[in-house]
């Protein structure tokens, strides 16, 4: 017993929490790499002119985002439109939104559609792309109702704040 109370009063306890601090600095230094490239949120999400009912899009276009370059080159080998082509710059950076006509990206969506549901053209993520391309077109049918106008956004994230929404001179489909 009287040399577990020697061992604890003569060890110095103060460099514990000291260590124990540099091991969590070490260990956080050497996995948030990782886990920044892991918990990436990135989406091509319509973006359109003027608010109004249906357009429920804002958490769809991961699967688009994931596959984007093959669903370019996919689209151009086939002749149809690239949806790179309905992209704008974003007008929270500043820059000019392009507007485009939802009855054009209906055309290029439903031709990218028609293509991804023959078998030998058939994509890894064929059925989810093919899903977030239908919800994706419906909005644009809304946006037609509405006399709305639309392009794709590159977004990272999935909140939108209300200070971020009154900057900019758009709308996301939040339902």
């Amino acid at each position: 017993m009287i040399f577990f109370l020697y061992l604890f009063y003569s060890y110095d306890w103060a460099a514990i929490p000291a260590a124990l601090a540099g091991a969590l600095f070490l260990y956080a230094l050497i996995c948030t790499p990782f886990v920044i490239v892991d918990s990436r949120y990135v989406q091509i999400v319509p973006y359109f002119s003027d608010r109004f009912p249906g357009a429920n899009t804002f958490l769809c276009g991961q699967a688009i985002a994931k596959s984007f370059q093959i669903l370019e080159q996919f689209a151009k080998d086939r002749g149809i439109v690239p949806l790179s082509e309905f992209c704008s710059e974003d007008d929270l950076d500043g820059a000019e939104v392009t507007w485009h006509d939802p009855a054009e990206g209906m055309k290029a969506i439903a031709a990218l559609r028609t293509a991804l549901r023959l078998p030998p053209d058939a994509l890894d993520d064929s059925q989810l792309i093919e899903s977030e391309l239908s919800k994706i077109n419906a909005s644009l049918e809304e946006a037609i109702k509405n006399k709305s106008r639309f392009c794709f956004l590159i977004r990272e994230g999935t909140m939108a704040s209300g200070h971020e929404m009154s900057l900019r001179k758009g709308y996301f489909g939040f339902g």
